[in-house]
């Protein structure tokens, strides 16, 4: 091997290992906010607590988002991430919406919360207009399209992926406000049955 692809071969080996450690930095700031959110609510968290609990410098966390606001941005994305990886179809899950439907619930029932502590009464207003905008692109990937595709749909998906995504998520924040009294499976099947009710309804106008 000669000295220039030895130098290339060092510099992409050394290039992933502070790549893992920028991801293992931000995962560490990550768990932290949303721990400090849950015990205090997010507008009593400083930069201060999120670097204490991660056991971080302040000059690290700076080095990685301008303000605790680009943290939490980050972090609701990969939550989202998370709940998309949770729920989309593979091998093992039947392909039906109605079973992602009560999927998207049990990910709130197993990180209930922190999804309190993210949508109740003392989470800021941006919480939940962000979780929405994840949310409407989720169901306008995954529902919405297949369903165009189907000929089931005349008015407009984007439009439809809100206005679903909006009641997914008031649903949501029912649910937990009133202590998950009822399944993930009959809130999914609710949600389901709300949503292609309507998509019928307008189907037959249209």
């Amino acid at each position: 091997m000669s000295r220039n692809s030895e130098k290339e071969t060092g510099s992409m080996v050394e290039k992933r290992e502070v790549d893992r450690r920028v991801q293992r930095t931000r995962q560490v700031l990550s768990s932290a906010l949303f721990a400090l959110i849950v015990e205090k609510g997010y507008e009593a968290v400083t930069v201060q607590d999120i670097t204490d609990h991660a056991n971080v410098g302040r000059a690290t966390f700076y080095l990685h988002y301008h303000d605790k606001e680009a943290l939490l941005a980050e972090s609701l994305k990969k939550q989202i991430n998370a709940l998309v990886e949770f729920i989309k179809p593979n091998s093992d899950l039947p392909s039906t919406y109605k079973t992602l439907s009560i999927r998207a619930f049990e990910h709130v029932a197993q990180h209930h919360a922190l999804y309190h502590a993210l949508l109740g009464e003392d989470g800021p207003p941006i919480i939940a207009t962000r979780m929405r905008g994840y949310l409407a692109d989720l169901i306008q990937k995954y529902v919405i399209a297949a369903l165009v595709a189907k000929g089931r749909v005349t008015v407009d998906p984007e439009l439809l992926a809100v206005h679903s995504a909006g009641s997914l998520l008031a649903l949501i924040i029912w649910w937990l406000d009133h202590k998950l009294v009822q399944s993930a499976e009959e809130m999914g099947q609710l949600f389901w049955g709300l949503m292609t009710s309507g998509i019928e309804r307008c189907s037959e106008n249209g």
